[in-house]
């Protein structure tokens, strides 16, 4: 099967999709873990607490597939539909298409869940905002939603309708220009989750939050840094530009 689709497309990445096992795997395990699920003699299993963490490899993987694909498809620029005008929602729309009814279905099967086992259903407005995929950007309704883990496929609206245009501005940059963006891409979690907490003075200011909750606005930050969109779109361009660092240096 590999070796086929490899004689096809000479720069199909088969290795990835090995890593992309291990990843959701491990993230399963992680969600098993949290709920109990997983337990040695000591408790819950060390090294599945950390299944979450895989999710911004995601972001950076997507990043970077996309981006190859782009950079070694068949079609110039200027004859590809995907640059034209409707690019942005075509794109969108394509990639929806195929993950939508899966959500959709995993929703509804945990709400009727919810139902049988006599539990409360999140509020209307909740259910209405998740079922256009915009938890990860209304904060008070992220944690409430019904298959919270599905966040991620929230972020990935921003970061479909964004691609068009960073792909076009990132496609041209010379070599030291992609090492260097990659370095400031590197220095942003650093900036963000340590030095300036330092400089204010609470390098733990998340600890009181209690998921779910969103009365403070410890809570609301705490919300906003695990899963808005924005805090993960230099993830995101990350794996673009290393796609483009290896086209430029293969």
């Amino acid at each position: 099967f590999f070796q086929k689709k490899t004689m096809k497309n000479p720069y199909y990445i088969g290795s990835l999709g090995f890593a992309r096992f291990l990843a959701s795997t491990h993230i399963v395990l992680g969600h098993l873990n949290a709920k109990g699920g997983v337990l040695d003699e000591n408790g819950d299993v060390w090294m599945f607490r950390f299944g979450f963490t895989w999710v911004p490899w995601f972001f950076m993987l997507s990043g970077f597939v996309l981006t190859h694909a782009r950079i070694y498809s068949a079609k110039p620029v200027e004859e590809d539909p995907f640059f034209q005008s409707y690019g942005h929602f075509s794109f969108m729309h394509r990639r929806l298409t195929q993950i939508y009814p899966v959500y959709a279905v995993g929703v509804i099967l945990s709400a009727v869940l919810k139902m049988v086992q006599s539990k409360e259903l999140p509020q209307t407005w909740v259910l209405c905002v998740q079922s256009w995929l915009l938890q990860s950007f209304i904060l008070t309704a992220t944690e409430k939603a019904l298959q919270v883990h599905c966040w991620f496929l929230s972020c990935m609206l921003l970061y479909w309708l964004l691609f068009k245009r960073t792909y076009l501005f990132i496609k041209d940059l010379r070599l030291r220009a992609v090492v260097a963006l990659l370095f400031l891409m590197c220095c942003i979690p650093w900036f963000a989750s340590v030095i300036l907490p330092e400089a204010l003075g609470d390098l733990e200011w998340y600890k009181d939050h209690q998921f779910g909750h969103t009365a403070t606005k410890e809570d609301i930050w705490t919300i906003f840094v695990k899963f808005h969109p924005v805090c993960y779109l230099h993830v995101f361009v990350f794996g673009m530009l290393l796609s483009k660092l290896r086209a430029s240096v293969i």
